[in-house]
């Protein structure tokens, strides 16, 4: 039977499927992820390591391949550990406030059984520049 987690049962999954994780971004039924250090700028091919204080600038039009600051374990092992009997998958999406400053993001998933850190793109459609620091969550 598939269900929507509710963030008490995300809750569950910090430390053991979602590693790396802020609790305060945990939200009604996910939790918002943070910009990791792996940026590939598609047009220029282009690649940059985040560090803690710097940030990522995408200009108009750009398009970019971005890292999670998080980890995710969605092993069948690290599952069982929280939910017994049952196999997680999960749907990465963006957020109302980035659609509304025109950043679009791909909608992926992570299957289960997959373990590591995210990687997925974005493209700036407004006429402003989007910056956004390294381990800041997508919303802000």
């Amino acid at each position: 039977m598939a269900k929507v987690l509710a963030d008490k049962d995300v809750k569950k999954l910090l430390g053991i499927v979602i590693l790396n994780a802020d609790e305060k971004r945990i939200n009604p039924n996910g939790i918002e992820i943070r910009l990791g250090k792996h940026v590939l700028f598609q047009s220029t091919d282009e690649e940059k390591e985040l560090r803690p204080g710097t940030f990522l600038k995408v200009l108009p039009g750009e398009t970019v391949t971005i890292s999670s600051f998080e980890d995710f374990v969605f092993t069948r092992e690290a599952i069982e550990k929280v939910f017994p009997g049952c196999d997680l998958m999960a749907l990465v999406t963006p957020t109302t406030t980035m659609m509304r400053e025109g950043i679009m993001q791909t909608t992926t998933k992570v299957d289960s059984g997959w373990s590591g850190t995210l990687n997925w793109g974005l493209r700036n459609s407004s006429t402003k520049d989007f910056i956004l620091g390294y381990g800041v969550p997508f919303s802000s």
